[in-house]
């Protein structure tokens, strides 16, 4: 044991581990190729520096190199992984999640928080979004990471970087009558309300977030210096007895909530604002086509417009897969959570169907055209735990939400250009 024990320090992990893999594994074509193909995605991935970022969640205290091996070795450890990332829980296991992401198209350059948007469908729409290289896209332009504000943590932001690009790309396309989420200022001495679009997020770049939002109404009512700019803070983390807190605008946030209702406090130059801030309204829109009266007002369509990403009716499994395989291509879709996920959501009642978009990656080839494991990154899963699931689940989903359709639309399609 010492001996093996000395071998494995002199080599390194990886290299042991690769050894390890040719002795055990050299007859076994499958074990064999699994160790480059299945169980390896994320040490691949840390070569580039870039990715470091994305273990972080997973193993706060680990490095990205010892991290990248305890999901290698441990299976069961991603099952209540990242709980400050709220997704569908238990997320796959870490074997199969790696299996997905080597097969998924989706570009993996950020984590994001659906549990913390209560419209499933912003989580799927910006994702669309992100693959298709829309350049409003915060978190994914050029492929770089966006690293957190020093004032707000990572497990706070990452939905709300989601929701800020998509809210960017509906005011691009002159269609924010949809985002009623407002952050609204009774300002007493001018005796009216001032309102502004927002979203919970801390980044300059969009005019959108809650930190812009609130600084532009401030501005307006005069409130404060013209110089400042509002940050976002936990309020447990501000302490007003620092110098930093003393001056400036401060954004208190007093419960995590979701992104478009949690409450807040602002104070300027350590003077709380006894004028009341509220958030009213909230965002829904049509995903894809429900009714004649929206065929022109649906996300569906408002990317056909305008980014010009045309979509196909997907049937069949081999048109699936032949779509798939075309450059630039996803498909996505809406389908009954009793049917795509019963394990997690049994039905209730005879035709009980509760919609989710997804999206499907990629697919697992195999000799029975049947037996080939689909890629699905549904909008209640966190971008990277993907679930592999065989094709008759995700077409009874979908049929089971076209029969409560008032029109019996279809709703698989792939997306390309």
């Amino acid at each position: 044991m010492l001996q093996s024990l000395k071998v494995k320090e002199l080599l390194g992990i990886e290299n042991f581990d690769y050894l390890r893999n040719v002795c055990e594994n050299l007859n076994q074509e499958e074990k064999f190729c699994n160790y480059f193909f299945s169980s390896d995605y994320w040490k691949k991935k840390i070569i580039n520096k870039d990715f470091e970022k994305l273990l972080q969640p997973v193993c706060p205290d680990l490095s990205p190199s010892d991290c990248a091996n305890k999901i290698n070795r441990n299976n069961n450890f991603c099952f209540w992984s990242m709980l400050d990332y709220p997704g569908l829980m238990p997320r796959p296991g870490c074997q199969e999640s790696s299996t997905a992401l080597n097969y998924s198209k989706l570009n993996i350059t950020y984590r994001d928080c659906p549990g913390r948007i209560y419209n499933t469908n912003i989580t799927n729409a910006s994702r669309i979004l992100t693959y298709f290289g829309y350049d409003k896209i915060l978190f994914a332009k050029n492929n770089k990471i966006q690293l957190p504000d020093s004032q707000w943590s990572q497990t706070d932001i990452c939905s709300a970087n989601v929701a800020t690009a998509f809210l960017d790309f509906l005011h691009k396309i002159q269609w924010d009558d949809i985002w009623n989420a407002k952050s609204c200022f009774e300002d007493k001495l001018q005796r009216k309300n001032l309102c502004a679009p927002y979203i919970l997020s801390n980044l300059p770049s969009s005019a959108f977030s809650l930190s812009s939002t609130v600084t532009e109404i401030l501005k307006k009512a005069k409130r404060m210096d013209k110089s400042y700019t509002c940050q976002i803070i936990d309020y447990k983390k501000f302490d007003n007895k620092l110098l930093n807190y003393r001056t400036g605008c401060w954004i208190l946030i007093t419960n995590n909530g979701e992104l478009t209702s949690s409450q807040f406090k602002v104070v300027v130059d350590d003077r709380e604002l006894r004028d009341v801030f509220t958030v009213q309204g909230s965002v829904h829109f049509a995903y894809q086509s429900f009714l004649n009266t929206n065929q022109y007002n649906n996300f569906q369509f408002k990317i056909e417009k305008e980014l010009g990403i045309k979509n196909y009716n997907i049937k069949t499994l081999p048109e699936l897969i032949s779509f798939l395989q075309k450059p630039m291509s996803l498909v996505h879709g809406i389908g009954c959570l009793e049917e795509l996920l019963p394990d997690f959501f049994p039905a209730l009642s005879i035709n009980s169907c509760n919609p989710v978009s997804f999206i499907i990656g990629g697919f697992i080839p195999s000799k029975n055209l049947a037996e080939a494991a689909i890629v699905v990154h549904t909008a209640l899963d966190e971008i990277a735990s993907p679930r592999l699931l065989p094709w008759h689940q995700i077409v009874s989903a979908v049929e089971a939400c076209q029969k409560i359709h008032p029109q019996l639309t279809w709703s698989l399609y792939g997306l390309g250009r």
